[in-house]
């Protein structure tokens, strides 16, 4: 029986792990699309309770921003507050800062356009 040669198995190793950071790509873009849609949807409906309350639990919501590193914080930092129970994050209407929203959707346009966005800190 001949054994792989060890390059190759390094190659597969390293075929492996550009693949696994491709895949983290396409999740992290699509964390940044849905952001992106939940502020949008608000800026353009400000006063439509059902576009500032997500369910915590929705696996939807779980699969593409909640798992994510950073997700649940983003929201939090453009207002949402999770309630009492822990089973919803809401933006309540007294809570609600439209410059804040706008600025978090520039962010994460640019976040998904620009190549360098974050590279030079600040």
């Amino acid at each position: 029986m001949t054994s792989l040669p060890v390059m190759t198995i390094t190659k597969a190793e390293k075929m492996r792990e550009c693949l696994r950071s491709l895949r983290r790509i396409i999740r992290v873009k699509r964390a940044f699309q849905t952001l992106l849609i939940y502020v949008g949807n608000i800026v353009k409906n400000p006063n439509e309770e059902k576009y500032r309350k997500i369910r915590l639990g929705n696996p939807l919501f779980q699969d593409r921003v909640g798992s994510m590193k950073g997700g649940i914080e983003f929201l939090e930092l453009c207002g949402f507050e999770k309630t009492e129970g822990g089973d919803f994050l809401h933006l309540p209407s007294d809570k609600l800062d439209m410059e804040r929203l706008n600025a978090a959707g520039s962010l994460l346009r640019s976040a998904m356009t620009n190549p360098f966005f974050g590279l030079l800190g600040g």
